[in-house]
Parts: C-alpha cells; structure tokens; sequence
C-alpha cells in the first residue's frame, strides 16, 4: 500500500526537470478458506513492496499471436461480481468537462497547444494487443509531457504481493518508484489499459441512455477494469483514481471514487491528438492530492523514530503492573501487519523458473484522526481486513499504536467510507452514547470508543454530478450515495467468532452479545440492525481480581455504524436511505422477503439464530451429508421475482415451520463428536474455589452482582457439580444413528445439547411467523455442493476455568425451557384456536424480550450434558465451495444496488479481491 510519496501529502512536485525521487441478487457465503471478519485479525495477502530506483523503460517481450489472458473462475467471478455491485452507477461526461473539472491546468504555466497538436499517437498499432505496448510507452516517454512520471508497459507478470496476481497492460509510475517488469498496484499513478477493437471491447455505451454496454465481451471488459481499480484502493491510501483507456485508436478517461464513475465520450487520440496529450501534460504536474491521493497517510520511513518504535513494540510483550504478559493476540496480530509475503519467480542459468514465497517488509503508515479534541495519530502497517469493493464503504481495519500512548496496549481503527446523508450518525457518535454514563451507565460488552472524526475535505463527487445531470429528478432517485472518509479507534483488540474454543463457549458469548443488544435497546435506544459473523466478536478480557490477573474470553458486539435510534416519534422515524444495508446471510428470513420491512427486535434475535445455526453446520457432526448445498439453500438462497430478489425458500421455511431440515428434508440434527483424546479432567488441574471463581466472574461481567451469583440456587454452581460434570461421560439427550462421522465411520453418536437450544428457539420464531408473516409469490431458487466431517481435540485446562467462570456469569440468567403447549401441535396453514392464539402471543412476545432470550440460552448452557471436552470439529464446508479469497465472514451486503441485467445468477459481496 503506498502512495508513493514519503512526505507530507501537501507536496508538489517541482518544476520540469528536477524529478523527485440495490435489485442485486445476493452475496455468497464465505469461502470457508477466507476466516477473517470486519474486526478480527486477517491479513489480506498482498500489499506494497518497497519500489526500486531503476528509471529505465521497462517493455517485456509478449508471447507471439496472442493476448488472451487466462483468467482462473475465482478472478472471473470476482470480476463479474464487482461488476454488478456497480450496476447504474456511471456516469457519462464530456471530455472537456472533465478536464476543466478534474484536471486542472497548472497554475503558473502555460500550456504548450502548438506541441500538444504536433505529438503523433499514430505509430501505436491497432491490430494486435501485444503490439501496442512498446510504441505506446515510447509515445508517451517525453520528458516535457510527463517530467515526473515513468510509463511502464508490464501486462504479462502480475504484482507479486496480490494473490489473484492479476496485472494491467501499463501504467505512469514516478520515476525512482517503477517497477522494472511487474504491475505495481502499490505504486501506480494512472492504470492504462488496451484493446484494440473501439466498439465491441468497449465496456462503456455514448450512445444509449444507459451508459454501461450490454453486449458479455463489453460487460467482461468493465468488469476487468473495475477490479483493476479496487486493486488500487486496495493497495494504497486513495480518495479517488485515474485510468486512461485505450480502445483501437479511440481513448477514454475514467475516474473512480467510493460513489460511482465518471466515464468521458470516446475521442479519436490519432485524430485529435491533443486531447491525450493535454490530458498527460496536465496529470503529469497535478498534486498528489489532485491525482486522488489521500494527504493523511504519511509513509513511515525505515529508520525513524517511528518505524523503530513500531518493530520494537511487534517483538516485545506487553506485561501489566503484577509481570503478566497480556494481549498476546494484539501484539501478534500487529507483528503480522509488517510484514507482506510476496510471491517471487527464479529463473535459472537454463530458463528454469520456479517460484517461491518470501517475506518483506510492508510500509508502514501515520494515520491522523480529527477527533473532537484535536488531530491524532495512529502508526498502522497493511490493513487486518479489506473490503475489495469500488463504492461504498471500502471499510479497512487496523491494529495501531497511539503515538499518544506508544507504550501502552494496541488499539483498533476502522479506516471507512460512510454514508453522509442526513439522519445517519457517525459510528462514534453511537458508540460514545452506548459508553457513556446516561441511562442506567454503559453497555457492557460494546467497543469503548477512543477517537473518531471525518478525515477533512474527503468526500466523494460522482453523485454531484449525477444530479447536475439529472436537474429535475428528486433527491432520493440519486443512485449514487454521499460518502465521506471516516475514521474510528476504540481500544478494544477482537478476535473472530470463528476462532470459539467449544459450542459451550460460542452460545456462552453470543449470551454477551444479546445482553448488550438489549442494553443498548431498553436503556440507549439503539438497535444494532447488523448481526452478523463479522459483527459478533471474541474478546480476550484481562480481569485483575485480587492481585490474581487472567484472560477471559468474553462476547463482543461491534460495528454499530448501521445501528439506528428507535425512541423517536413517527414523523421522526423516517427511512434514512432508499434502500436497507445489512448482512445478507444472517438477515432474517421476514426481512429478506420484505425489503421495505422495518427492522425490529425480533429481526435481530433471528439473526442470533442463523449466526449459531452458521457455526454449528459447519463445525459439528450431524446428519446433513452436503453441508455445500445447505449452505446455499439456507444462508445465500435467493428468489427472483420481476428482477428482483427476495431471501431463499430454505430459511424462509424452516422459520415458518419451526423446523430445522436437511436439503433431503429430514428434520436436522447435531451429534456430540466422540472423544478420541485424553478426558479433559486428566489434563485439568483443581479448579478455583468458588469465591474465587465468582468474584471473577462478576469482574468480567461487572453488571451482575457478586451476591446474586454467590446465592444462586442453581446446583450447577457447586463444585461438586461442575467437578462431576468433568469427570462423567458425554450424555446427551438421546442417540441417534448418525451416517457420517468424524472419522468417516457409520457409527451412533447421541445428540448434542444445543439441538435443544434450536428447539426452544424456533418455537418463538414460528409463533411470530405465525401471527405476522404475510406470504409472498416467488420463484427460482439456487443450488448446491458436498461435505465432510471430522476429528477434535481436547481442551487446555485453562479452557475449563473459563468455562466455569463463564458459567457463573450466565447462571443468574437461566430459566427452564419452555413447556410444550397446545400451540405447538399447529399445523401450518390452519386457522389457530383462541387459546393457541394466547400461546402464540406469549411465545412471539418471547422473540422480542432479551431476558427470555438470555434465559431460554442460560439455562441449557448451566445444564451437565454438554461434553466436558473440545466438541468442535474441523470445517465441514467443503473445499470445492470455495468462491475465491474474496469474501471474509459477515461481509456486509446492502440490499440497495440496482441491477439491470437480471439473467445472471447472484454475486458475492467482495471482501478481499487480492
């Protein structure tokens, strides 16, 4: 990532002469290879490589007779899928308007028209790709035209820090920061690529009101060029981005920003040369800041204090006030953020080339936050999470030293595009309600905001001049959104929920998470509105309880940006956007029907549901012999109807029965995986006495007294209790015959207890669907893959002290699961009795109240039949529903992206298009 510039983003550069050194069908689920998540640690492959100082003009020998790129069906795919998520949002221009507009003159010098008109474009072949390169970087390799630029013609060896290795045929690098034969996504100025049919490869339409070219090689194209420039976002610090498009002897300027594209008409550059060479004298004396660049990343340079500072704190571990080593996981987290693993080609004396893998140092950056109480700055490496998407929030996280505090823990920021319409607060404002003293106090298990702020003057254009064009359309018609750059730090480090030691301890932190949902409902107002795997997190809490200090995993809701406040009156609570952002996956199945639904309580607590569900098809054994095919019919199923699309049958259904079934419609059921390992309690030592235990348990969860802990009645508590549970055999509640088992066998396996836990679940689900699901007519539904099972391990002792602590925090908490009412033997599609009616209420009402919720999970969790060791099993996603590296867990998805086309199948979201 880089752009380019070492200095202050405000510089110059010098004289000539002295150069300085909506209706879009829905996401996929996450590729079961791609384990990462908007706040956890993932490390994108692929980012900037130091630049070398040759200045020479570097022009590969092509292969004969051809261009033809062979593409993998990953990179096609995320082509296509770009693609459609930008669907309605070009925007046609004149090249003079876009010139005057966006590439200004330079101020002080006057224009040379007389050479602009006497430069001859016309040696660049026409006829054959491969062709056009080398006369094209001779062309455009004049001194007076670019005096600080290099042009690069390097289509046939991709950047090797980008793991797609996807490359452009050229590009205008500053000189002593090119490549020598490679694409530098990193470091390039202005993407150029070519083609050399002017009509049926050109991705763009001057003349048809719809600007964007129908025809698949046109469509192919645009797409090419789109992930051309996500890779560009991807890999440096940019508010918006240049590319010159070179169709036969006909040409195209493109800008890109978070909102949409600004495409100029096709000039002939052979014809009227003038308008490419002003267009490259006028780039090649523009400001970094002009060029797009954004002016509050600074490059930390090798050497400095800062650079010092940041390996010094990667390789030495925090210890607290009593000698404890603590946030071990930040620490490693952010020694893996400098460093970049890219993928090198040798070649040896006979033209042997192999290739390998190597580590190099990454750039590493100061980022300024314009907080309330003035700028501060924050020392990152490359990005933990990505986005890999061209509008919208192009959200990228970081762990980051305060240089406020260069000693103390590591912090985490969100580097985001938000939305800046009215009505729409900052992600900070909302965090700083929920920390704040208001209200009964602060939500426990939420992020502590440390700073935020807009990053000034940074804000997105496409979708002003989209309404300049469109004068008398309504403000709300704008398919384009207002995105500003923005910024937030809080201090908490998270891991992904992916990374739960044990179902046990996954249901015990997503209690966390409901307990702060319904916080921030009843006392702040707020709600969340996003539940996803992305948004659920782990965090590793030190608790200092009497001089005895631990770490304890607890649940963490995060990404509140979406988050919305419910305490206003009708004509207050109006729709901020046209369309509803949230996580395709996890939505309810009410909500994805309906996308005009208000979301409610009951939404979200369903989402809490399909999150579990998510986890446990993938991580248990059951009966469900292609986990690929539930996957798609349950969490990316979709419905299209008159070009739009509506959630999949599959979830829809199994939420309007209160049954859960598998693609083969036998009801689906989770087994407890045998113990192939030592018993836990052969590795665990004594437990912690009970006053010790539940005084850190109420240190960790600060909201539950001590006392009420301390004088539950619940048996489980004892140390009796949790001690026979250790040592007794996995019982669950029954056995069945399970066909696949962790190690392949046909063998019985009795059921897991969190088979109970859906049950209780569903039948508040049913109830409201029951009483407030209003069908609709759809069609066409999606398709499939296969699975695997397999072993698990036993768990650390100190697993089982956390599990104990955790316990106590959740037992004040249980209640007896619902008994079975007469509501329960409804058949769908009856008329209900007044009495099931009553029960239907009570049970729908149940959706709605956090402390049903909390209860209903409390008390299966606090029972003796859950295993005593490591229950989960590697993934059983299998490796062939891999959809590429693009998509990280709980990618966001907004529902709004308009799709014209609707012959396509559904996309998946980008997250990381490396």
């Amino acid at each position: 990532m880089s752009n380019n510039l070492s200095n202050a983003g405000l510089f110059r550069f010098p004289t000539p002469g002295t150069p300085p050194g909506y209706r879009t069908p829905p996401p996929r689920t996450p590729s079961p290879r791609a384990d990462v998540s908007r706040g956890v640690a993932h490390q994108p492959e692929g980012n900037s490589s130091e630049a070398g100082d040759d200045q020479s003009l570097p022009v590969p020998n092509p292969p004969p007779h051809t261009t033809t790129r062979r593409l993998t069906p990953n990179v096609d795919k995320k082509r296509r899928d770009i693609r459609l998520s930008m669907t309605g949002k070009t925007i046609l221009i004149s090249l003079e308007e876009f010139m005057n507009r966006f590439i200004p003159a330079p101020p002080g010098e006057t224009e040379p028209v007389e050479a602009f008109k006497a430069v001859d474009f016309t040696g660049i072949p026409q006829d054959i790709e491969s062709d056009m390169y080398g006369p094209l970087v001779a062309a455009f390799n004049q001194e007076w035209l670019l005096p600080h630029d290099i042009p690069v013609s390097a289509p046939h060896k991709g950047d090797g820090t980008v793991a797609s290795n996807q490359k452009i045929d050229g590009g205008l690098y500053l000189r002593g920061n090119a490549p020598q034969d490679s694409t530098s996504w990193s470091s390039i100025e202005l993407s150029i690529e070519c083609k050399i049919d002017a009509t049926k490869q050109d991705p763009f339409d001057d003349k048809t009101k719809n600007p964007e070219a129908s025809a698949i090689t046109r469509k192919d194209v645009r797409g090419q060029i789109m992930c051309y420039a996500v890779l560009v976002f991807d890999n440096q610090h940019r508010v918006h981005h240049f590319t010159l498009l070179i169709l036969g002897a006909m040409a195209r300027l493109v800008r890109w920003d978070r909102s949409g594209v600004l495409v100029t008409h096709k000039f002939d550059y052979t014809k009227e040369p003038e308008k490419l060479a002003q267009f490259l004298w006028r780039f090649g004396r523009m400001t970094p800041a002009q060029r797009g660049h954004d002016t509050t990343a600074v490059r930390v340079l090798p050497g400095s204090a800062d650079f010092r500072l940041m390996h010094a704190r990667a390789t030495t571990p925090l210890m607290n006030r009593n000698g404890r080593v603590i946030d071990e996981h930040a620490r490693d987290m952010f020694e893996q953020s400098l460093k970049v693993t890219v993928r090198v080609c040798i070649e040896d004396d006979s033209g042997k080339k192999t290739y390998d893998v190597v580590e190099k140092d990454a750039p590493l950056w100061r980022l300024t936050v314009h907080g309330e109480q003035g700028p501060r700055h924050f020392l990152v490496g490359k990005p933990h999470t990505t986005a890999a998407s061209l509008a919208g929030r192009g959200t990228r996280t970081y762990v980051a030293i305060d240089t406020a505090d260069p000693d103390g823990q590591f912090v985490y920021m969100k580097d985001a595009w938000r939305v800046a319409h009215d009505g729409i607060d900052q992600e900070g404002k909302i965090l700083k309600k929920l920390n704040d003293d208001s209200d009964g106090g602060p939500v426990v298990g939420v992020p502590t905001l440390r700073c935020h702020g807009d990053v000034v003057g940074q804000v997105t254009i496409s979708q002003d001049v989209w309404r300049e064009k469109h004068p008398t359309a309504k403000h709300e018609d704008c398919p384009l959104k207002t995105h500003r750059h923005y910024r937030l730090v809080v201090n908490e480090v998270c891991l992904p929920m992916s990374k739960f030691s044990d179902f046990w301890e996954l249901v015990s932190m997503l209690i966390d998470c409901i307990n702060a949902h319904g916080h921030a409902y009843s006392r702040k107002g707020l709600l969340h509105r996003d539940i996803s795997a992305g948004n659920v997190l782990i965090y590793p809490k030190v608790v200092d309880v009497n001089g005895k200090v631990s770490e304890q995993w607890v649940g963490l809701l995060a990404d509140w940006e979406l988050a919305k406040q419910v305490r206003k009156t009708d004509a207050e609570d109006v729709r901020r956007q046209l369309d509803r952002t949230g996580t395709w996956q996890f939505a309810s199945a009410m909500a994805l029907d309906n996308p005009t639904k208000r979301i409610i309580v009951q939404d979200d607590i369903e989402s809490f549901f399909h999150l579990l569900l998510y986890f446990a098809i993938r991580y248990l054994p059951h009966n469900c012999d292609n986990v690929g095919d539930f996957m798609d019919r349950y969490f990316d199923g979709y419905r299209e109807v008159n070009g739009e699309y509506y959630g999949g049958e599959k979830k829809l259904l199994c939420m309007k029965l209160g049954l859960l079934t598998t693609p083969g419609a036998i009801p689906l059921e989770f087994y407890i995986p045998k113990q192939n390992a030592q018993p836990a309690d052969s590795q665990a030592g004594a437990l912690p006495s009970h006053e010790d235990v539940a005084s850190e348990a109420s240190a960790v969860c600060p909201h539950l007294p001590d006392q009420k802990l301390l004088n539950s009645p619940c048996p489980s508590i004892s140390n009796e209790s949790v001690n026979s549970s250790r040592n007794s055999p996995c019982v669950g509640p029954s056995v069945a015959q399970f066909p696949v088992t962790a190690d392949g066998a046909n063998e019985s396996l009795e059921l897991h207890p969190i088979n109970a836990i859906f049950a209780g679940l569903l039948k508040s689900i049913k109830a409201h669907y029951t009483l407030y699901f209003t069908p609709r007519t759809t069609s066409k539904t999606a398709s499939a893959q296969s699975t695997m099972a397999g072993t698990f391990q036993a768990p650390h002792a100190a697993s089982l002290e956390k599990r104990s602590i955790a316990r106590l925090r959740h037992i004040a908490m249980g209640l007896d699961t619902p008994a079975s009412t007469s509501a329960d033997s409804l058949i769908a599609g009856t008329a209900p009795t007044d009495k099931q009616k009553k029960e239907l209420a009570d049970l729908a009402a149940k959706l709605g109240d956090h402390r049903a919720m909390v209860s209903l999970l409390s008390s299966h969790i606090n029972s003796d039949t859950w295993p005593t060791y490591v229950d989960r099993i590697p993934d059983q996603l299998p490796k062939n529903y891999r959809r590429g590296n693009e998509t990280a867990l709980g990618s966001k998805r907004t529902f709004e992206l308009t799709q014209i086309e609707t012959d396509e199948p559904p996309n998946k979201r980008s997250r990381s298009i490396r």
